[in-house]
């Protein structure tokens, strides 16, 4: 019994000494892994902020160039919106001046004033030459032919005895009106205004012939009968109403426009724009040609 107790005690110390490696082993691995895992943790970390950096950093960039833009229109809009200001101011102050202007020229009481009745009833043409103006020819209630030419002017500095070149006068049955002056121009406004008023009773047909350098001729009847209608207006306007020709109505207008309307030509109508716009209504014609 004696001999056997240390070869035990050797047994016991060999087997606790191989559980304490163990253990040893164990609490080494324990140390490593728990070392890995804060490595790990440590490099997530790293990646994950870097990663949020990055992306911070994009929409830093992307709300710097939204701002940017926007600011960018926002300039160019209130650039936009001055410019049209301006623009608008700079119109209406041309506008308001050429109205005043023609205010002005058209309204002006400087003028020289022509007017003659005729009583005579073998009347059977009328003869207009005028370079710039209105013309108005119209039948009413009368007893005569009475025909009024005003020359226009801007003021009375522009009206004197060489400025004008105008007329009426009678000869074989045929009445001459004429206004020549300079061309229109808004600083002297120098133009014509010519009215013939005809008699509705006036039963001896006419003939009414016109050029218009540059101007208004309005005819107006009440059905009245005229044998024929020729008017050229180089620049401007023809407005015929309410007439029956009996031989050939035609109306010519380098540019400007030409109106028609209740009107009966019992042979030809022609109705011709070169450069602007013809409106017809309730027109009755043998033969109509209307071109642009």
């Amino acid at each position: 019994m004696s001999q056997d107790i240390p070869l035990l005690s050797t047994v016991y110390q060999k087997v606790e000494t191989n559980h304490d490696d163990i253990n040893e082993q164990e609490e080494i691995s324990l140390e490593i892994k728990s070392i890995s895992e804060e490595s790990y943790k440590e490099e997530y970390s790293g990646v994950k902020s870097e990663s949020s950096s990055v992306v911070e950093k994009g929409l830093y960039i992307s709300k710097s160039r939204k701002r940017l833009i926007h600011n960018a229109c926002a300039c160019f809009g209130a650039f936009a919106s001055i410019c049209c200001l301006i623009y608008f101011v700079i119109v209406a102050s041309v506008m308001i001046r050429v109205g005043t202007d023609l205010k002005q020229c058209f309204e002006s009481n400087a003028n020289v004033f022509k007017e003659k009745s005729i009583g005579d009833r073998s009347i059977n043409q009328i003869n207009l030459n005028v370079v710039s103006g209105l013309v108005y020819v119209e039948y009413e209630d009368r007893p005569d032919i009475y025909i009024r030419v005003w020359d226009n002017a801007r003021s009375l500095s522009y009206v004197d005895a060489d400025t004008f070149d105008s007329g009426i006068t009678v000869k074989n049955s045929t009445v001459h009106i004429h206004s020549i002056a300079p061309s229109f121009n808004l600083k002297s406004c120098i133009h014509a205004k010519v009215e013939i008023l005809i008699p509705n009773s006036y039963h001896h047909t006419l003939s009414i012939n016109g050029n218009v350098k540059l101007g208004i001729v309005k005819i107006k009847g009440n059905e009245n009968k005229l044998v024929g209608i020729d008017i050229n207006v180089e620049l401007g306007k023809i407005d015929v109403q309410g007439v029956i020709v009996s031989n050939t109505l035609s109306l010519i207008s380098e540019v400007g426009y030409i109106r028609v309307k209740d009107v009966e030509a019992r042979h030809n109508a022609k109705l011709q724009s070169h450069t602007g716009y013809i409106r017809t209504h309730d027109v009755k014609a043998k033969n109509f040609a209307s071109s642009t």
